[in-house]
């Protein structure tokens, strides 16, 4: 059912009145946008925003203590499914099917192909989530399109979409101002400046936000956007529980930080960005009690690290495809699907189902 909030928009019966779920979808992801019509889908977005706020408090529930006491994942094995602060935990079910999309950033044609490779309109299930690991925006075109389809899906569609929060879903507000905090070519914030009022702006950041940086799988599978928090003194002791995650400069490390082809590695201060290699990975995962990492970020379509136990999963991309950004298109995108105990590798262009090593 559709909020009645919604429904009073000027653009619901352009995109969604009288559509199925998909054919919203479609006119959403595939809405070409006029200077004219700024106003009304500014009115829409928010309104979208509003709802899918509420769902996001909504589901997962919130409890503030039971990470507290959990030093491991293991330990959280007897727990249903809740969120704490940036974390999700998501127990999984014997018939549940994952399927894992990395980096869009505004890349259409990968983001609707994966719609149409998972069938996730065709054959609906509850069992079916999707789960993307952030950078829906920046570089590509098309980053409005996505961004707003996917804001939709979570309204309709909570329980079964994952959204987490990548880099560059990190805007912060300086002197009234909104900013990003990574650089680069055709950056959505900069552009849509200059067409959005700031009460827009402000809204599409309340939602950035509110999404979730980890998401822990009762399997002990851990999904973030980037890759781990740093060592402290060399070690990760100063992790004493689960919640400790949740400080704002281990969440910001976790959105930005990436691995080396190394055993070891020097470890830099004084910005979120930095490497890591397998030692420090080992010992993170060692400690917090992870079997599996999944993750984004870099454009190295499928790879894996340190003996399959770190997975980098990126989405965009593909030499023939136009609405990719052009350094990307030099990367083959792929997905992933965990289901029934196994992980598998998924081509985006063309479909080939490959098992991995990793879960």
């Amino acid at each position: 059912m559709i909020p009645k909030s919604i429904e009073e928009t000027k653009m619901f019966d352009k995109l969604i009145r009288g559509k199925t779920l998909e054919n919203a979808f479609y006119s959403i992801l595939n809405l070409e946008f006029e200077e004219d019509d700024l106003t009304d889908f500014q009115e829409f977005i928010c309104a979208l925003i509003d709802i899918t706020l509420t769902k996001l408090e909504e589901f997962p529930p919130t409890d503030d203590k039971i990470l507290n006491t959990a030093r491991t994942i293991k330990d959280l094995k007897d727990k249903d499914t809740f969120k704490c602060g940036s974390i999700y935990y998501i127990k999984m079910n014997k018939n549940d099917c994952f399927y894992i999309m990395g980096d869009i950033h505004g890349d259409k044609n990968t983001f609707q192909t994966f719609f149409e490779k998972t069938q996730f309109f065709k054959n609906p299930s509850k069992d079916v989530k999707l789960v993307f690991l952030g950078d829906y925006i920046d570089r590509g075109l098309f980053g409005l399109n996505v961004l707003t389809s996917l804001i939709y899906l979570k309204m309709v569609a909570d329980k079964q979409i994952i959204l987490l929060r990548g880099n560059h879903e990190i805007w912060e507000e300086q002197n009234g101002d909104i900013v990003p905090t990574a650089l680069g070519d055709n950056m959505f914030l900069e552009f849509w400046k200059d067409y959005f009022n700031m009460n827009t702006i402000k809204k599409i950041k309340e939602f950035f936000d509110k999404l979730p940086v980890i998401v822990l799988l009762s399997n002990e599978i851990v999904l973030v956007h980037a890759g781990i928090p740093r060592p402290i003194d060399g070690n990760y002791n100063y992790i004493e529980n689960l919640n400790s995650l949740n400080e704002k400069e281990r969440l910001y490390e976790i959105m930005w930080s990436r691995p080396e082809e190394k055993d070891d590695v020097f470890i830099s201060y004084g910005s979120p960005h930095f490497s890591f290699a397998k030692k420090q990975f080992v010992e993170f995962m060692n400690h917090i009690g992870g079997k599996l990492m999944i993750r984004g970020h870099d454009p190295e379509g499928f790879k894996e690290y340190y003996d399959g136990k770190l997975i980098t999963i990126f989405s965009t991309g593909g030499s023939e495809n136009e609405t990719a950004y052009e350094f990307y298109r030099l990367t083959e995108p792929y997905y992933l699907q965990i289901f029934n105990g196994k992980i598998y590798v998924c081509n985006i262009f063309p479909y080939k189902p490959l098992k991995t090593n990793g879960g």
